[in-house]
């Protein structure tokens, strides 16, 4: 099911007030904005302010809102007008968030011109306020408008969020709407532990497919393009203080162009969870680097599969309870500050704030944490409800996995029937992690192997049925993009003394 089959023609009897579309990735949520509800502006003389969180979705919006006006001209035989200009504006969160703190005035009488105000990707709110703390300022402003406009919030993986807002009984039952994803063209989840099981994963995907792979941090991401080299790029958004131009990190279509993937890896940050649609059958593997599972279904579903044969494996990174245990440590002291706060200011307890006050890093953690926000020209500190809310829910999540374990708890958090395809591939084996090392330590080194050992470790890697030849084992290895030739021979030679007068195998770079 779509959201436009979901909602039907119903968005005409909305009325003034919250509307919830909580709705998978792929289900055409940005189609039913662009196209139906825009018309619907255009007959009834009525504007639409579409938000965004990324400048990727804003451009990919754009693309689509200037795709759909092309197409209705031409169907209708008139002349061709710039899109949505009269009818649709299309923003950034952070854009709207600049407007209200250093122009109120102007922001409050720019919204009044809009009937509808789009949220897109309304997670936002809650899981980008623990690095730009300023969420809280978009959201405020929406709020403002619920008496007064129709505002439309849609995600994926707001959940949590739209709990809150259910429970404060602001939506009214007509304008909640649920469509759930079509997950068939996902053969399994798998679980990873560790950067050596990553590698090997990577190294072993063959010849002709694509791996996307999403990192915690710029460093990451210009660590693993350049571990393969040619066969990799790198993207990062150009807002990062650590992307610089000499990096290369921020030319989207060095990595993806018209919906492809450019290189067999892909190592991007958040920069490319929301508004990247890949239509590209060879990318077979989506790698999400975050034990965070909402965000990881965001970053999955950056796939929008062509057939029913255009299938992927996910690969999500897991934490073990006692990771778990530290991270969650690290929350409650990020919460502890906007607690005391909240304690203070709405409980009117100010024995809790005192308390924290007095602690020797509390003025650091002022500055340096999420739960409190530094208020503009006033320089009052506040706690800032949108991270607290953000923190709580990661707060619960870590709870869960110190309890249940990671792969139980990832049970219990996925939906759309992915929940069903978690395996836990411990390694990928830790026995494929060694194999594969020392056969990469001999194509690197010239370190001659055993016959027999050499063709063990091959069998084993590969899951073959039966001792491979040397020809089998440089073909499979050309395959996965290794131009080596092996040779047999008696080691005469008197480097590697233990293999002297044994049969061995050279792998030799071509």
């Amino acid at each position: 099911m779509y959201v436009t089959d979901v909602i039907g023609e119903t968005y005409k009897q909305w009325k003034t007030g919250v509307v919830l579309i909580n709705a998978g990735t792929g289900t055409g949520k940005t189609t039913f904005v662009v196209k139906e509800l825009n018309e619907w502006a255009e007959i009834t003389g009525t504007k639409i302010l579409y938000l965004c969180n990324r400048s990727a979705l804003r451009s990919q919006v754009v693309k689509q809102a200037e795709a759909e006006q092309k197409a209705k001209t031409l169907n209708d035989d008139a002349p061709d007008n710039d899109i949505g200009e009269e009818h649709l504006d299309i923003w950034t969160y952070q854009a709207l968030e600049k407007m209200k703190l250093y122009h109120p005035e102007e922001l409050d009488a720019f919204l009044q011109q809009y009937k509808y105000i789009v949220a897109d990707e309304a997670h936002y709110f809650m899981f980008d306020a623990q690095f730009n703390h300023d969420t809280v300022v978009s959201y405020d402003a929406l709020k403002a408008l619920w008496g007064q406009k129709i505002v439309i919030y849609m995600s994926a993986t707001a959940d949590y969020m739209f709990r809150q807002l259910k429970n404060m009984d602001v939506v009214k039952d007509e304008q909640k709407y649920n469509v759930d994803k079509d997950t068939g063209y996902v053969d399994k989840v798998m679980v990873y532990w560790n950067d050596d099981q990553l590698a090997c994963w990577l190294d072993c995907i063959p010849e002709g497919e694509k791996a996307l792979v999403f990192m915690k941090s710029t460093d990451a991401v210009k660590k693993w393009r350049n571990k393969y080299g040619d066969m990799a790029v790198g993207y990062c958004s150009s807002n990062n203080a650590k992307t610089k131009k000499a990096d290369n990190l921020y030319d989207l279509k060095a990595c993806l162009m018209d919906e492809v993937l450019q290189k067999k890896y892909t190592f991007t940050t958040k920069a490319l969870d929301n508004g990247v649609d890949i239509k590209d059958e060879a990318l077979k593997h989506i790698f999400v680097e975050t034990w965070e599972i909402d965000e990881a279904m965001q970053m999955f579903g950056r796939k929008r599969p062509l057939t029913e044969d255009d299938t992927c494996t996910f690969y999500i990174r897991a934490i073990s309870r006692d990771r778990a245990e530290q991270l969650h440590k690290q929350v409650l002291d990020d919460l502890e500050p906007g607690e005391a706060l909240l304690a203070r200011d709405k409980y009117h307890r100010p024995g809790k704030w005192e308390a924290f006050r007095h602690k020797q890093s509390a003025e650091k953690r002022l500055y340096d944490f999420a739960s409190v926000r530094i208020v503009k020209d006033t320089a009052k500190i506040e706690y800032n409800r949108m991270a607290m809310a953000g923190l709580c829910y990661k707060r619960n999540m870590l709870a869960a996995i110190q309890q249940n374990g990671y792969i139980a708890t990832l049970r219990d958090t996925l939906k759309w029937g992915l929940e069903t395809k978690v395996e836990n591939y411990k390694p990928p084996k830790l026995w494929m992690v060694d194999n594969w090392k020392i056969i990469k330590d001999a194509i690197t080194d010239g370190k001659p192997l055993g016959k027999n050992t050499a063709q063990e470790l091959l069998t084993e890697l590969f899951q073959v049925n039966k001792k491979l030849s040397k020809e089998d084992a440089a073909e499979i290895l050309r395959w996965m993009g290794y131009d080596v030739t092996v040779t047999e021979q008696r080691w005469k030679k008197d480097t590697f003394p233990e293999l002297q007068d044994k049969t061995v195998w050279v792998f030799e770079k071509v």
